[in-house]
């Protein structure tokens, strides 16, 4: 069977609708109304009613993985708050060994890359735009022997010049500018408060998530380690609705809506006062995050669109370039250059390719490693990697 061509509806239409092509997996024929509550409710975790049009096997990836429900938090809580993640302890040890042997590298930096090397020309030209202290851009080129470009795919529009200046060339193949400038982003907009952990002396049956098919569909109370602090995503809109609320900026005027839907939701409950704990514990600790506004992501992360497997497929085996030795020096490295866009695995992948491939070019593999690595074991296919 093939769905590749499939919308997530439509995909679900062909195995569990009334018209359904095959055997029913479970023997029960779905009707509309199940359609109607899977898009609300999903697997317990949120809908996926926003993302019904997506491709399927952009959704069916995420379920095979167990990426909806077999999760964990990999941040830690100390006597100085929330740290960073373990895996990025290890990766700054990994690189500072690295360091010590006299690599150079730059993180953070924001800029544009005019030149991505190629041929004859063994560095890459980036023109980085630092603000000067009365707030004016200065515009300051530099070289490297290598640049990876760690932002999301619709980003990348605006982090690679059209041609190389140096060879008059793209600096990205024509499948992998394809990949950027069409693949499917979504839209996202989160508001989060910082709150007293008012969920840790309630019942049992306190809930802690709430699921709706209203304008709050979602909202989660988050437990990062503190015993009296915690988080409440208050809102994770998609798609459309991300793209009604994103006329609300304010955070507390956002905040006020979405506590009178919860005082509606929940008014026939055995907590109909739901909506009173919902404080934050300062002013400023309500925060709003509208995806598609911030400029270095225009989008939550890229979701593939009916179609579009061979787009993600040309941006995740582009590292594979590198075994030439003409070509471009820049690579592309991020959860929206990956088949699991959005996750920590999809940006992890990219990131395990990318490095290997720098390995082989510009140095070695440990021969115990280098049957594992990515150039050996994966094939450039949308659907074997």
């Amino acid at each position: 069977m093939s769905f590749g061509n499939d919308s997530f509806y439509t995909a679900l239409q062909r195995i569990f609708g009334e018209k359904h092509e095959w055997d029913v997996p479970g023997g029960q024929v779905w009707t509309e109304d199940d359609f109607e509550r899977f898009g609300t409710l999903g697997v317990g975790s949120g809908g996926f009613g926003a993302v019904y049009s997506a491709g399927f096997n952009s959704i069916f990836r995420l379920i095979v993985n167990g990426l909806e429900s077999d999760q964990a938090i990999f941040a830690k809580m100390t006597d100085d708050g929330l740290q960073a993640t373990g895996i990025r302890e290890l990766a700054n040890v990994k690189w500072q060994r690295a360091t010590d042997l006299g690599l150079k590298t730059k993180f953070d930096t924001v800029a544009k890359i005019t030149s991505g090397g190629g041929g004859d020309v063994d560095y890459v030209v980036i023109q980085e735009t630092p603000s000067s202290d009365d707030g004016n851009s200065i515009a300051d080129q530099a070289q490297y022997d290598l640049a990876v470009v760690g932002t999301s795919s619709r980003a990348m529009n605006f982090a690679l010049a059209d041609v190389s200046d140096t060879t008059n060339e793209p600096i990205m193949s024509s499948a992998v500018n394809r990949g950027i400038t069409d693949l499917h982003m979504t839209a996202s907009s989160k508001l989060f408060i910082h709150t007293k952990k008012f969920w840790s002396d309630q019942p049992a049956d306190f809930p802690r998530v709430i699921l709706s098919d209203t304008d709050l569909p979602q909202a989660y109370t988050l437990d990062y380690g503190h015993p009296d602090y915690g988080m409440v995503l208050l809102t994770y809109a998609w798609e459309d609705l991300s793209q009604t609320i994103l006329a609300i900026q304010d955070p507390h005027r956002l905040l006020s809506i979405l506590k009178e839907q919860i005082a509606r939701i929940m008014r026939d409950s055995s907590y109909p006062n739901y909506a009173d704990f919902l404080d934050p514990v300062t002013d400023d600790d309500v925060y709003l995050v509208h995806w598609p506004l911030d400029q270095y992501s225009y989008g939550a992360f890229s979701l593939g669109l009916p179609g579009q497997d061979k787009l993600i497929s040309s941006m995740f085996y582009d590292y594979q370039k590198l075994k030439d030795t003409s070509s471009s020096r820049v690579l592309i490295n991020s959860d929206c250059t990956s088949f699991l866009g959005g996750w920590v695995d999809g940006g992890l992948q990219p990131a395990h390719n990318s490095m290997a491939a720098i390995f082989e070019r510009f140095g070695s593999l440990n021969p115990v490693a280098a049957d594992f690595a990515p150039s050996v074991l994966l094939g450039a296919s949308p659907y074997q990697y």
